[in-house]
């Protein structure tokens, strides 16, 4: 496998039940928010300061996507030899458009998502390598709505004539592409074209990015926007 790039997704219900203490799997997602303590963790693995803001989510859901996608990047990042064994030390910390960073390791880009039941995260070993990942769950009751938000008329003249995975699979490359940029939710979907596996911002073709699109279990949509470097590589792991 490549080294260059490395993926990683984990079920967050297995998360749960590996690293959290008295925190429910089944009803996490309709619950209110848990003041999370240090011994509710298995394995420490964030900063006092990490806690704190963990604490200031109002949700159980959003407290439990921030932890899963946090842990997944500091195991990602703890198997390169020469970042720290306790996940406790690695720090992530966003800049102002809410891009996640290493700012003790500014050479390992990293970019994290989440949706319905996985977290996925990327990291680059080579600073020039920009990457910015997204992953959706395959859900054919919400494309009328992805529609009308995320795609112009043009992807829409050529998705409409395709299967609902390549419509996902479309999204996750547009959200994927505004992480790769930094922008985020700063800049609207519709600025971002893919059109038969090339990306358009602005209608102009992005030179210099591609992307790599793959499933997990046949129910999600998993994209990665990755700058070509000349030896760029990637590979992927259950976290």
């Amino acid at each position: 496998m490549g080294t260059d790039i490395r993926i990683g997704f984990m079920a967050i219900a297995d998360f749960i039940k590996t690293n959290l203490v008295n925190v429910p799997v089944e009803k996490y997602q309709v619950l209110k928010n848990i003041v999370f303590q240090p011994d509710m963790f298995r394995r420490p693995f964030l900063s006092s300061t990490e806690i704190k803001t963990l604490n200031r989510f109002k949700a159980l859901k959003k407290q439990i996507e921030w932890l899963s996608g946090r842990f997944a990047v500091k195991k990602l990042v703890s198997s390169i030899s020469f970042v720290p064994n306790h996940y406790s030390d690695i720090i992530i910390d966003y800049e102002p458009d809410g891009a996640p960073y290493l700012p003790e390791y500014p050479d390992l880009p990293i970019s994290i998502s989440h949706s319905g039941d996985y977290a996925a995260c990327a990291l680059s070993r080579d600073s020039f390598i920009k990457i910015g990942i997204d992953i959706e769950k395959l859900d054919p009751s919400v494309i009328e709505h992805i529609f009308k938000v995320a795609f112009t008329d043009r992807e829409q003249s050529i998705l409409k004539r395709c299967s609902d995975t390549a419509v996902f699979e479309n999204w996750t490359a547009k959200e994927a592409y505004l992480k790769y940029i930094k922008k985020g939710f700063n800049e609207s979907l519709k600025q971002v074209e893919v059109i038969n596996g090339k990306i358009y911002h602005h209608r102009r073709e992005v030179q210099g990015a591609a992307l790599f699109s793959t499933r997990i279990d046949n129910e999600y949509a998993l994209s990665l926007i990755y700058r070509v470097g000349p030896k760029t590589d990637c590979s992927n792991y259950a976290a």
